[in-house]
């Protein structure tokens, strides 16, 4: 099992995207604490510099849950430069752009709680098994049926890890 570095209280991981989920930008802190070089993760898709597994599953999750009117949360298991792995709580936000008004994402990561990442790794270690024996697809459908026995959906789910509602997410990433 790979050892996980904590973000900093204070710390707040951000990147910009475009539609397509290539990454455009990456601020300081995200490269201070990955260790990867802004340059190596430039024009990157998302789900090859986040995730430190299930790279296909992440993208399908991010991808099936993104709202345009408001903020979408996820609980990340992330990667470094140097193989740690980090959990975080990432929230992502479409933004139009000034240049060309076309529609972008902002994706910011900051720390995940304790009580929230020992509850996320209860799933995410079962769902990485069956990603790792039987494949994304599976892997998939394991989580929604966890999702439809827990009757919740993604949200909720989220929300439920992390003990809070939405207000509290939101003042959280203002920290």
């Amino acid at each position: 099992m790979k050892e996980c570095k904590s973000l900093g209280i204070e710390d707040k991981l951000v990147l910009r995207t475009k539609p397509d989920t290539k990454i455009y930008y990456v601020n300081d802190d995200f490269v201070k604490f990955t260790g990867f070089e802004a340059d190596s993760v430039l024009l990157k898709e998302l789900h090859e510099v986040i995730p430190d597994t299930m790279p296909e599953l992440f993208k399908e999750i991010l991808l099936a849950h993104l709202k345009d009117d408001e903020p979408s949360y996820y609980v990340i298991k992330g990667k470094t430069n140097k193989g740690y792995c980090y959990w975080g709580l990432m929230r992502v936000t479409t933004f139009q752009s000034k240049l060309n008004n076309e529609f972008r994402y902002l994706v910011e990561i900051k720390m995940l709680p304790t009580n929230a990442v020992l509850e996320g790794e209860k799933v995410f270690d079962t769902v990485e098994k069956v990603y790792e024996n039987a494949g994304a697809e599976f892997a998939k459908k394991y989580f929604e049926g966890f999702l439809e026995e827990k009757n919740q959906t993604f949200e909720e789910f989220i929300l439920s890890i992390l003990g809070v509602n939405k207000k509290k997410l939101e003042k959280y990433f203002k920290i």
